[in-house]
């Protein structure tokens, strides 16, 4: 049989146990949702990065057309409405809506509840770092 002392002694082992487990486990979680809260980010930074190299060299390609006297002809003809000598200029109008209809704005919409587990899930990777 194991004495009073020794029982009190094996539920101040088990506890100091879970203690120190539960400290393990909070000081490896914390640092582990940073980290894959910062290579969300990254990703997201990196899609942003493609997409802004696209737009450059599309605005890279524009900007090379309108060195041309063909893109500088099209932009006076185009947003200036220049003629050459001897050409009639037209200038078409739509007619007004009678209708007068507008469309009401449109509602925001809700966000809707998430599942509890989400808000842990969340928690646990980090993703409620990123707002």
């Amino acid at each position: 049989m194991i004495s009073a002392t020794g029982k009190t002694r094996v539920v101040w082992i088990i506890t100091l146990l879970l203690l120190v487990t539960v400290a393990l486990v909070f000081s490896n979680v914390f640092p582990f949702r940073q980290i894959l809260a910062q290579q969300e980010l990254v990703e997201q930074k990196e899609q942003t990065l493609a997409v802004l190299r696209e737009e450059n060299s599309r605005l890279t390609v524009a900007a090379d057309y309108l060195q041309t006297d063909q893109g500088v002809e099209k932009i006076a003809r185009e947003d200036f409405g220049y003629v050459r000598p001897g050409e009639v200029a037209y200038v078409v109008v739509a007619p007004a809506d009678e209708t007068g209809f507008v469309p009401p704005p449109a509602e925001p919409v809700e966000e809707l509840d998430r599942v509890w587990w989400q808000g842990i899930w969340d928690f646990l990777t980090g993703r409620d770092l990123l707002g």
